[in-house]
């Protein structure tokens, strides 16, 4: 009985690691996917800039967004536990702590 449940627990084990694995590998299949998209093969090059640079000259726009977002998810997922307060993503213009807003809120 018992090498019978440690056989079953192994098996197990090498099935689900299996499926971890295939995570590592996504973006070569993500690229090949949505490169074949003419929307994205057809898309100029993306401006690059930092982190902290987009959220401030998107501050207001991303409060307004993750406000949308909980919205919706509170009124149509029933399982969706509502954000604490304390996490809302607010536009203040502080460039001290933009970085550590953002990922609270998300």
């Amino acid at each position: 009985m018992k090498l019978r449940d440690t056989l079953l627990s192994l098996i197990a084990l090498v099935v689900i690691s299996g499926q971890a694995l295939s995570w590592s590998n996504h973006t070569l299949v993500s690229k090949q996917l949505l490169g074949s998209m003419p929307e994205v093969n057809s898309a100029g090059p993306v401006k690059v800039e930092a982190l902290k640079s987009f959220l401030l000259a998107n501050e207001g726009k991303l409060a307004e967004f993750l406000q949308l977002q909980e919205t919706w998810m509170e009124e149509n997922l029933w399982h969706y536990a509502p954000r604490p307060e304390g996490l809302t993503f607010t536009a203040t213009g502080n460039s001290d702590d933009i970085r550590a807003r953002f990922m609270r809120a998300i």
